[in-house]
């Protein structure tokens, strides 16, 4: 009964450490290029021994980044060209067994935008990525806020591990490799 107690502990304590870490943090600037033309730019710091992923990767493989920009419902700004990242590596990666595209320490993600309503001073998106270290993997988003008058922001990060499942929200695991 001694040892069920000290591995419910262990366990305790393993899953508060990994529930509770936030290996990548971000922060947002913007480039004005002309009157309304800008380019978005997501910096990240990444710690060490941990990776982000590209967002663009092979499927079988850890979770794309993925950016979703939200106020261009009435057409507020549009996107021009893809979104263009820092330079990346491609290694073999042991959490997944095959090569992926990661950075470490530090990357940069840059999205050009042209702004067609003149009253838009702030973008809102939302990134949504997987960091991996040796042995586990976390999933997060975070809020980003891009100020078109330059100023820096911090993203809000946010643990996907806490979300309600339910009718409304289901979660669903498209599993490979079934045996």
């Amino acid at each position: 009964m001694k040892n069920f107690y000290s591995l419910f502990l262990v366990f305790l304590f393993s899953f508060q450490l990994i529930h509770s870490q936030n290996p990548v943090t971000f922060t947002t600037s913007v480039n004005k290029i002309s009157e309304n033309h800008y380019e978005l730019v997501t910096s990240s710091e990444i710690e060490n021994e941990w990776r982000l992923y590209s967002q663009f990767l092979i499927d079988g493989g850890a979770i794309p980044t993925e950016f979703i920009f939200k106020n261009n419902e009435k057409s507020s700004f549009e996107l021009i060209g893809q979104m263009k990242e820092s330079e990346s590596i491609t290694k073999y990666d042991p959490v997944f067994k095959i090569d992926q595209t990661y950075f470490i320490n530090a990357n940069t993600f840059k999205q050009e935008i042209k702004v067609n309503d003149y009253n838009t001073d702030k973008i809102y998106a939302t990134i949504i990525y997987q960091s991996c270290n040796d042995y586990i993997c976390i999933y997060r988003e975070s809020e980003l806020l891009f100020n078109l008058d330059g100023s820096i922001e911090d993203a809000v990060n946010e643990d996907l591990t806490t979300l309600i499942l339910d009718d409304n929200n289901p979660l669903k695991l498209d599993l490979k490799n079934k045996e």
